[in-house]
């Protein structure tokens, strides 16, 4: 996976309908990058949570991390909320859960920021995009904000 470190999350969608969820990040910098804009979209979402959302976040990073350890650290929030039916892919315990998402292809995500947004998603796969439209839309903004400065 590429490292978003330091990157702006500007906008996310949570997809239910199609099971994905899409962010939208930005190299807030003036440094050269070799991706300005991207869109990360997990996709096959079998869960998620998220916490600590303020509108725009400082991504620290996207990290897949091991299933077992993942569900063993979320068991305790899982069995609690099991009765809500929330996580869906929730078995039961650890063990039939495990089991389950190893079938169904599925890996766990953390999200870390430096500021805002945290929490994990599980998902079958993860990919990313060269945003070109939404960095010319950047330009034209900043141009803007120059004519009225200026």
């Amino acid at each position: 996976m590429h490292d978003w470190h330091d990157y702006q999350l500007t906008k996310y969608v949570v997809d239910g309908e199609n099971a994905c969820i899409r962010f939208q990040l930005v190299w807030p910098y003036a440094t050269a990058i070799e991706i300005p804009r991207a869109t990360v979209t997990f996709s096959g979402v079998l869960g998620y949570y998220f916490e600590y959302d303020l509108g725009v976040s400082i991504v620290f990073a996207f990290q897949q991390r091991p299933l077992m350890e993942s569900l063993e650290k979320f068991a305790r929030q899982f069995a609690e909320s099991e009765i809500r039916g929330w996580p869906l892919f929730w078995r039961g315990n650890v063990e039939h859960t495990r089991s389950y998402l190893e079938e169904q292809g599925a890996q766990f995500f953390e999200i870390s920021s430096s500021y805002g947004l945290s929490g994990w998603i599980c998902a079958k796969a993860v990919a990313h995009e060269r945003s070109e439209e939404v960095s010319a839309r950047r330009t034209g903004i900043r141009r803007a904000i120059a004519k009225r400065i200026g």
